[in-house]
C-alpha cells in the first residue's frame, strides 16, 4: 500500500501465532499502521487510537529501538487527526532532540509574513514545492489560508502527495481519497482549494516504481499538456529538496534538472514547535522568542536574502517559521478558519466520547466516509464545548468509544 510510501515502510516481522496474550496478539499485526488503518475505517481514529495503545507497554518493554520508534512513528500519525498535542508528544519519543543549547539571533534578522512573501516573490513561477510533516495540521493550515492568494496569482492545479484520486468535478474530499484525509484541517485544505477553481489531483500512481520519478513526471506532464498550467505541490518533508543528499535524489532535483530552472520550494518541517520546548531546535526557539509579536507564520530575511538553515540551505530557498499554537474554544487557532459564528454544543450524553462536526450536504451523501470538518475528544467532566462556525449547515455527531452513534443534530451557522 502506498500509504507506506508516504511515511515511513514499517518492517516489523511477527509470528502468526494466535494466542490471547497482547505479546500473541501484536505477533499478529505484522503492521501497526494498516492495522490501526483498518480499525479507523470502521469505528473511527479514536478506536484505532485505543487499540494501538494495548501495545505500548509490550513495545517499549522489548527495547527494539526500532520497534519502539515505529509504535511512537503511528502513534504520532493517528493522534494528528483528532489530539494536536498527542502527536507532538509521540512525535518528540520518534525524534528527539538532542540539543538543548540557547543562540542568539543575529541582530540584522528580519521577519515578514510568509503567506505575503510567497505569494509577492513567487507568484510569476509556473511551479512552486512545498513540503509538510505528515502529522502536523499546522503545515496544512497555512498552505489553506495561502490558496486564495495563488489562486489569484494566477496558480490553478494543486497535486497532492497524500492523494489517492483524482476528485474531478466531487468539491470535497471523503475519507477514502487518502488516509492524511482523516485530518479535517485537510479536508479543509482540499474544499478551499476546489472552491478557489483549483483542478486537485493526485500527485503520483499508486504503483509507482520510482516516487521520485513518477511525481516529476506528473507535474511535467500538466506542464506541457496546459500551457496556462501554474502548479502547487505539496508533498512530504525531503521530496521538494532541490539537491541530491546522500543516496536520494529527490522530487525536487530531478525537476530542477529536467525543466534546466530553478523551482522553488519551501521548507515548513522544521521550524515548528515541539511537545515541549526542550524538544525543540534551538533556532527555533530563538525565532519565535525573538518575533513573538507574529501570530502567523514567517520568513526570515537576512540582508534581504531569505533564510534557510544550514542542513537545507542550497536544497530549499527557505524555511517557514511556525509560532506556537494558541487555543481558541479548546482548538488550536489554527485548526480552523479564523471567521465564523461561536458555538457553545451540548456534549453532555451517556458514553460520550468524541464528537464530529460535518458538512451537513456531505455528511448525507457520504454518511462514515465523510470528513469531518472538525472533530475532538469529549473530555471527562466537561459538558460542553465551544467551536466556531462559518457559515453553512453543519451535522453533529457524538459517539462513544468504540465509534457508535450516541446523538446526532443538525447545526445551522447564520
Amino acid at each position: 500500500m502506498r500509504i507506506l510510501g508516504l511515511f515511513f515502510t514499517l518492517v516489523i516481522s511477527f509470528s502468526l501465532e494466535a494466542q490471547d496474550d497482547i505479546q500473541k496478539k501484536m505477533d499478529e499485526v505484522n503492521n501497526l499502521f494498516s492495522y490501526g488503518q483498518d480499525i479507523m475505517q470502521v469505528n473511527g481514529v479514536e478506536a484505532a487510537i485505543d487499540s494501538l495503545l494495548q501495545f505500548e507497554e509490550t513495545v517499549v518493554l522489548s527495547k527494539d529501538r526500532m520497534k519502539i520508534s515505529l509504535f511512537n512513528q503511528t502513534l504520532m500519525t493517528f493522534y494528528s487527526f483528532i489530539d494536536y498535542k498527542k502527536s507532538l508528544l509521540y512525535e518528540s519519543k520518534s525524534f528527539p532532540n538532542t540539543d538543548t543549547s540557547s543562540i542568539d539571533l543575529p541582530k540584522n534578522f528580519i521577519a515578514v509574513d510568509a503567506a505575503e512573501y510567497i505569494v509577492k516573490t513567487f507568484g510569476s513561477d509556473r511551479v512552486i514545492l512545498i513540503n509538510e510533516a505528515h502529522n502536523c495540521s499546522q503545515n496544512r493550515a497555512f498552505v489553506r489560508d495561502l490558496l486564495p492568494a495563488l489562486r489569484k496569482a494566477g496558480f490553478n492545479y494543486l497535486l497532492l502527495e497524500a492523494l489517492f484520486e483524482d476528485l474531478g468535478e466531487r468539491g470535497y474530499p471523503i475519507l477514502t481519497s487518502g488516509l492524511y484525509l482523516n485530518d479535517p484541517v485537510f479536508g479543509q485544505l482540499v474544499r478551499v482549494a476546489k472552491q478557489e477553481g483549483f483542478q486537485v489531483l493526485k500527485l503520483e500512481n499508486e504503483d509507482a516504481d520510482d516516487r521520485e520519478f513518477d511525481q516529476m513526471t506528473s507535474i511535467l506532464k500538466i506542464l506541457n499538456e496546459d500551457l496556462t498550467a501554474k502548479i502547487v505541490v505539496l508533498v512530504g518533508h525531503d521530496h521538494i529538496l532541490k539537491k541530491q543528499r546522500g543516496s536520494y535524489v529527490r522530487m525536487g532535483k530531478l525537476l530542477v534538472d529536467s525543466l534546466k530552472h530553478d523551482v522553488p520550494s519551501f521548507e515548513l518541517t522544521y521550524l515548528r514547535e515541539k511537545y515541549d520546548k526542550i524538544y525543540e531546535n534551538p533556532f527555533y526557539r530563538a525565532a519565535v522568542t525573538h518575533f513573538s509579536e507574529f501570530d502567523k507564520p514567517f520568513v526570515l530575511l537576512d540582508n534581504n536574502e531569505p533564510f534557510a538553515s544550514p542542513n537545507y540551505k542550497g536544497f530549499v530557498n527557505f524555511n517557514v517559521v511556525f509560532p506556537r499554537t494558541q487555543e481558541v474554544y479548546g482548538l488550536p487557532n489554527w485548526s480552523i478558519p479564523l471567521e465564523g459564528k461561536p458555538y457553545t454544543i451540548n456534549v453532555d450524553f451517556p458514553n460520550a466520547n468524541f464528537y464530529k462536526i460535518h458538512l451537513k450536504n456531505e455528511f448525507e451523501k457520504e454518511k462514515n466516509n465523510a470528513v469531518p470538518y472538525i472533530q475532538g475528544y469529549v473530555k471527562e467532566g466537561i459538558s460542553s464545548v465551544k467551536v466556531r462556525l462559518p457559515k453553512g449547515a453543519y451535522l453533529l455527531q457524538i459517539l462513544d468509544k468504540y465509534g457508535n452513534e450516541v446523538y446526532i443534530r443538525e447545526i445551522d451557522s447564520e
